[in-house]
Order: structure tokens, then sequence, then C-alpha cells
């Protein structure tokens, strides 16, 4: 079920947040490094996460255990080359593995060419719900800022992009579990900077 809204998002109203890492000191919950598809590096007080060749969307989730219902945002700079289908975004409710290979939860990316989409992976089975669809709520291009939100409540999960409400998705698959940051290049490589995530439960 798909539903266009117009709403806004806060956190004025939610308080303290649960977690919150501004990525300005070397302690972080995200693996850095870097292996053949993607590098996380703390660079000048961000984290910077690269896609290093075209592989599809990559991810690394935070090692802070799972979480049910809750309003996660992050807010992501551009890169210098940023175009296309390049893109970044975030994974959510992704359910702890036995083989430690997180291959499973709802991913929303959004594009340098200022759209977004919002899928399913199922251990590693991609099921397609919201394909690239334009919105004016993304800034587009290089050296752009953008926050990205995501509220998930029950089987509901709503996503904003820079406060304005793109869409609202209800799916029962997944109750719970990580999120992270993802990333993908189309052609050569792409990096994205993020500046601030948190995240806090709701009742």
């Amino acid at each position: 079920v798909v539903l266009q809204g117009g709403a806004s998002s806060s956190t004025t109203e939610l308080g303290e947040p649960d977690w919150q890492d501004s990525f300005d000191d070397k302690r972080t919950n995200f693996y850095l490094g870097a292996d053949d598809d993607i590098s996380f590096a703390k660079k000048d007080g961000n984290l910077e996460i690269s896609a290093l060749r075209p592989a599809g969307d990559q991810w690394r989730v935070a090692e802070l255990g799972a979480i049910s219902d809750f309003y996660l945002e992050a807010q992501f700079t551009s890169g210098n080359s940023c175009s296309g289908k390049d893109s970044y975004g975030l994974i959510v409710r992704a359910p702890d593995q036995a083989d430690n290979i997180i291959d499973s939860g709802y991913i929303i990316g959004i594009s340098c060419d200022g759209r977004y989409r919002f899928y399913r992976m199922d251990n590693g089975s991609y099921t397609g719900l919201i394909n690239w669809t334009a919105h004016p709520a993304i800034l587009k291009g290089p050296n752009q800022d953008n926050i990205l939100s995501v509220q998930a409540k029950n089987f509901l999960i709503q996503v904003f992009v820079n406060g304005v409400q793109i869409f609202e998705f209800s799916d029962s698959a997944y109750p719970n579990g990580y999120f992270g940051l993802v990333v993908r290049a189309k052609t050569n490589s792409f990096t994205a900077l993020v500046r601030q995530m948190a995240f806090w439960r709701l009742p």
C-alpha cells in the first residue's frame, strides 16, 4: 500500500535521542575501513561512505542491536561528483543473520538526479516496492545537503526528506532489526558524507 503524503516531520516533540553520532571523534558504531566494494572512513568531522565500483547498493549496519518502533534521521551531503543514479540512503529493520551477513531488510535510497526508491531484501532476494520516483523535496546534484528520516511504527514505514513526507508504505515482513547506511555507485565510484545520525525509540 503506497500513500503519497505532504506531512512534515519534526524531532522537537521527541526530546533527546536514544542514540546520536556526529562523527566528530574517533568512536563510532559503524565498522570503518575498506573492502572491494565499499569504504567507511572518518574525515573532517564526517563519516565518508564510498561505493568504490558499480556493484549495486552496499551497506553497513550500526552495531547497536535491533530496534522495532523508531524515528531515525541521517544528515547527508552528496559528494563533489554526483549524477544520475549515484545514490545514498538507509537500511532499516534488517534482522540479525546467523552467518553475520546482513541481506534482509528495507532499503530507502535517494539519488543524485532527485529520485527515491524503496525495496525489500529477503535473504539476498530483491523485492521492489517503489521504483525510482522524482520528488521536489530531494536536492539533486553534487554538494547538496539532504536530511533523510524514517519513522517505523508497527507495520507502517513513513519516509521524509528535508522534513517533507515523500511516501509511506505498510509491510509486515520485518517488525524489527538493525539500521545502517547505504551507498551506491552507478558508473565509476561515488562518495557521500554523513554529518550526523540519531534515532528515537517510539512507545
